[in-house]
């Protein structure tokens, strides 16, 4: 089970929110795990990509090295060994649920996942689509690909790509909430007897 974050960010700030707070979150997920001596069922690996802002760079060039080429379409035999990949992009702020990315057979998993934390608002699980982060590499190699809805609070109109993208907008109250929120999902899945769901290829899709 992968989760997964970029270290990269523009030029104009330090890249608090995109994507120093995800990077520190997911790395505080893992501290998590390791103090409470958790032995999953699963291996739950920790990928913090370069390069996302140019291109994807990393997570393409760890993911042909693994699991196959998105370009070429192909697949290596270690790709069935990925049971989900976790992505943090997009803010630090309040989770608010989950993109399922396509895979509607896992719905009703992660509802069940996320129902303790209805009641501080982080209960939608939604088949939507995730675009612009590393994610899209790991989706177009058929592994099931999620990524956390947030509430978009400052993002947009003040951190995403701009001299202000800092520490100093960061909440953290948000970022140690949103830690038990992903620390508890990943590791549910990580300690499912079977592997998530897969979507059908489009071909046997059509033909049903």
């Amino acid at each position: 089970v992968y989760l997964g974050a970029h270290l990269d960010s523009v030029e104009m700030a330090t890249g608090a929110a995109d994507n120093g707070i995800g990077a520190a979150t997911s790395m505080e997920v893992m501290r998590i795990f390791s103090r409470l001596g958790l032995s999953p069922r699963r291996t739950i690996r920790l990928a913090l990509w370069g390069g996302e802002e140019y291109g994807l760079l990393g997570a393409r060039a760890h993911a042909e090295k693994r699991y196959g080429n998105i370009i070429a379409g192909t697949v290596t035999p270690q790709q069935e060994k990925v049971a989900a990949y976790f992505n943090h992009d997009n803010n630090g702020y309040d989770i608010r649920g989950i993109f399922l990315v396509g895979h509607e057979a896992i719905r009703p998993i992660f509802e069940a996942y996320l129902a303790p934390f209805a009641d501080i608002g982080a209960s939608t699980v939604t088949i939507e689509n995730a675009g612009g982060t590393d994610i899209l590499v790991f989706d177009a190699l058929g592994i099931p690909s999620f990524e956390w809805i947030h509430d978009p609070k400052n993002y947009f109109s003040h951190q995403l790509h701009t001299n202000i993208d800092t520490v100093d907008l960061i909440d953290f109250d948000s970022v140690r909430r949103n830690t038990a929120i992903i620390a508890s999902t990943v590791l549910q899945t990580a300690m499912r007897t079977e592997k998530l769901p897969r979507r059908l290829p489009a071909a046997e899709f059509e033909g049903r």
